[in-house]
């Protein structure tokens, strides 16, 4: 799949139980707020959305490219178009960590220790993840794996629950592009808009649309970026992820 488009400052809009549920699938958290919480509407967008998706195929997909190819940007929309669950282990370990949760403290006792956190514990935070209801069709991993011993953990939790990845979507775009996307990127942190200084800047130089000051993805450093060619794989024919 090549992806060859300037990233859109798009924002794909969620059913709130949605967003609830796979918040508290990606943390470990239990669920104990009464569905009295939500409106009517949103309870039947929800019975909507659950009878459209028993139609959907199962898929455990990965997105695969380096960092500013726009996986963060599409796997979203994929996954809602296929009721699959967006795991971006990046985030999932971030609202693990604040959370809480089991593995979020394991994580955070090696973090706090200046360590980085091993592939068992991120492991451990998509096992509990993919249990979730909203997982149930399938999920799209973005940013995981990155080595040969994740893939080969991963292929192990699989294997155990009797499935397995069944499609892996390449992110290849030119060179020149992908560092105009990490260079100028910038992020507004709170609600998460994603704006860039090449393709779209916003309105104001430094000012977030919406509400106030942007600040400086941590993808884009002050350096110079070293970009190493992917090795040949067997792509096999492109194809969409539909």
């Amino acid at each position: 799949m090549h992806q060859h488009n300037q990233p859109q400052n798009t924002a794909i809009p969620l059913n709130p139980i949605v967003v609830y549920a796979c918040t508290a699938a990606a943390t470990g958290t239990t669920i104990m707020s009464s569905l009295a919480s939500f409106k009517t509407s949103t309870l039947l967008e929800e019975i909507q959305r659950r009878l459209e998706c028993s139609s959907k195929p199962e898929r455990r997909t990965m997105f695969i490219g380096p960092p500013g190819s726009g996986k963060g940007t599409q796997a979203p929309g994929a996954a809602k178009e296929n009721c699959l669950c967006h795991l971006a282990t990046g985030d999932m370990l971030r609202a693990a960590v604040k959370e809480g949760t089991e593995m979020g403290k394991k994580a955070k006792s090696i973090m706090d220790a200046g360590q980085l956190v091993g592939d068992d514990v991120v492991v451990g935070i998509i096992s509990e993840a993919i249990q979730a209801q909203e997982c149930n069709k399938g999920f799209i991993l973005d940013g995981f794996p990155r080595t040969e011993v994740q893939a080969q953990k991963l292929d192990l939790l699989l294997k155990r629950q009797g499935e397995q990845i069944d499609r892996v979507v390449i992110l290849d775009i030119p060179d020149d592009l992908l560092y105009k996307r990490i260079t100028g990127r910038l992020t507004h942190p709170s609600s998460g808009r994603v704006y860039n200084t090449h393709f779209k800047p916003p309105n104001v130089a430094g000012k977030d649309d919406v509400s106030c000051c942007l600040i400086p993805s941590p993808d884009s450093p002050p350096l110079t970026l070293t970009l190493f060619p992917l090795p040949p794989v067997n792509r096999g024919a492109p194809h969409s992820a539909q």
